[in-house]
This record gives C-alpha cells, sequence and structure tokens, in this order.
C-alpha cells in the first residue's frame, strides 16, 4: 500500500474535518468503505486570516483540469471519464462541502478538502502523484497553503517519505 507520510489510518476521520465529503463512486453515488482501504486527504487553506473567494476557486479548479460534478464538488476522472469511479474529488472545508459553479460569485470559504480512496481506479502511486500536484497548483494558483491531514504544512520530507 501506497504510504507518504499523508495516508491516515484505515479511514478518515470526519467528525473532526469541518467538511465531510463522501467518497463517490461510479454514477456518483457513495460507496461503503472496504476493509482495505485508506482514504488520503490533503488540504489548501487560506492564510490565516483570509479567505479564498468563489471566481478564484473556480478558475483554478477548473484551470487544475478538475470537473464539476456528482455531490456538487469537483472530481479528477481518469481519462477524462466521469462515468467513471474519480481518482479523487475536492471539496469546500466548510460543511455542506458543495462548490456550485451556480454559486460562486458570491462565496468565500477558508480552504479546500483533497481527498482520494485507495486503492481506486487508477495505480497508487500515480494517482498520489495527481493529487499531490494538483493540491500544489491549487496552492500555488490561490496564494494558499498545502496542508495534511494533521493540518501540518506538507513538507517535500513528507512526501517523499
Amino acid at each position: 500500500m501506497v504510504d507518504r507520510g499523508i495516508v491516515v489510518g484505515q479511514a478518515f476521520d470526519h467528525a473532526k474535518s469541518p467538511a465531510r465529503p463522501p467518497a463517490p463512486a461510479r454514477g456518483g453515488a457513495p460507496r461503503p468503505p472496504a476493509q482495505d482501504e485508506k482514504i488520503v486527504a490533503l488540504f489548501v487553506v487560506a492564510p490565516r486570516g483570509q479567505r479564498f473567494r468563489g471566481p478564484a476557486v473556480t478558475r483554478a479548479l477548473n484551470d487544475a483540469g478538475l470537473q464539476f460534478g456528482a455531490m456538487d464538488i469537483y472530481h479528477r476522472y481518469p481519462r477524462q471519464d466521469s462515468a467513471a469511479e474519480p481518482v479523487f474529488s475536492v471539496a469546500n472545508l466548510v460543511d455542506p462541502g458543495t462548490l456550485d459553479p451556480a454559486t460562486m460569485d458570491d462565496f468565500v470559504t477558508p480552504g479546500l478538502s483533497l481527498f482520494m480512496r485507495l486503492p481506486g481506479p487508477m495505480a497508487g502511486v500515480q494517482a498520489l502523484d495527481d493529487l499531490v500536484a494538483t493540491a500544489r497548483r491549487l496552492a500555488d494558483n490561490l496564494d494558499g497553503e498545502l496542508r495534511d491531514q494533521t493540518r501540518s504544512v506538507l513538507s517535500r520530507q513528507t512526501i517523499e517519505a
């Protein structure tokens, strides 16, 4: 199983996360967790005392090649096939986690949650590399900070471990 210091335990503790995004399955319906699954989550957060504005979030998500879809959040699909299970998803850090493009003009958020299940529709190392690269790109485009599941700044050493 892939472990680069950002996979934490068997299941993500949604009770400790401001947003509780369920992992979508084929056709957008949540699927129950399997015993051997790992949940990987990264966070892109605004600098202390600031918020990301909706239009900037929408631009950053679109520039990263993510697609709006099931559960009113954004997804990375294998081969851009929106009928397939997402490789990973991106949600608002604030409940209910939605990122509806129709409401983004007046939208503000303290951050975004990127999450995926392993195993998934893509090889684990490739999926993890894509998740980290996308999280970095979002953080750069939004002038945000990349954080791990403990909300610590995600360092190169953590990723390479």
